[in-house]
């Protein structure tokens, strides 16, 4: 969170911690059985989520230890997302589940659903998620477990979300690369989608809330768009 270090994973089963300034190994977490597909660091950094085909897992960073293992999908985790209060969990797959970040409880389930779930993200208040279903983008109320509403779709799948520090607006980018700006309040667009030449795959939006960064999945040179 600190934006010191950045962590990946893949298909090695491994979770590796890199040095942001100099790009060097800095730790390595070996134990996953299968591969990587998601992670997602608590709040102050001490722990993190990864997620696999078939399980999640919370990690002690300084032990270098599973806190807890638990089963949340029937394929792998597509997206880890974190409450603010560092208390619930949100993973996506066949559908949206919701953990209690302690203890590693299932709490919720959304009804599973043959299209992609690829994408989860939480406001800065930690009330509301956003999460997709194949080309859709759908809102949720943590607090209450229900969905609030569906906001416009894509001509392709959903692959990365991302809410604005106010938590007001929403970006949003497709498979195709098409990035879009929602308004939260009124459920549509705030401004004409934005194409990317490649296929995009993660989408940011800038502390002010208004400039739309993304990366794609086969990148030009310097990588963003």
């Amino acid at each position: 969170p600190d934006g010191r270090v950045f962590v990946s994973g893949g298909h090695d089963c491994a979770v590796r911690f890199w040095d942001s300034g100099s790009g060097e190994q800095v730790l390595h977490l070996p134990g996953h059985s299968k591969a990587v597909t998601a992670l997602a660091f608590f709040p102050g950094g001490k722990t993190l989520a990864a997620g696999e085909w078939g399980s999640l897992r919370s990690w002690d960073i300084a032990r270098r230890q599973t806190k807890w293992k638990a089963p949340p999908h029937r394929g792998g985790v597509a997206c880890i997302a974190v409450t603010p209060d560092g208390a619930t969990i949100l993973t996506v797959s066949d559908n949206l589940k919701l953990w209690d970040a302690e203890a590693g409880e299932e709490l919720f389930a959304t009804k599973r659903d043959l299209k992609s779930h690829s994408a989860v993200t939480i406001a800065p208040d930690g009330r509301t998620a956003a999460f997709s279903v194949g080309s859709m983008i759908r809102l949720f109320d943590i607090a209450a477990r229900e969905e609030i509403c569906s906001l416009g779709r894509h001509h392709q799948e959903v692959w990365s979300l991302d809410f604005s520090p106010d938590g007001a607006r929403l970006a949003s980018i497709s498979h195709g690369g098409a990035v879009k700006l929602w308004d939260i309040e009124s459920g549509k667009e705030s401004a004409a989608p934005t194409a990317v030449t490649h296929s995009g795959c993660c989408v940011r939006l800038s502390p002010c809330g208004e400039i739309v960064a993304s990366h794609a999945a086969q990148e030009p040179a310097d990588g963003l768009h």
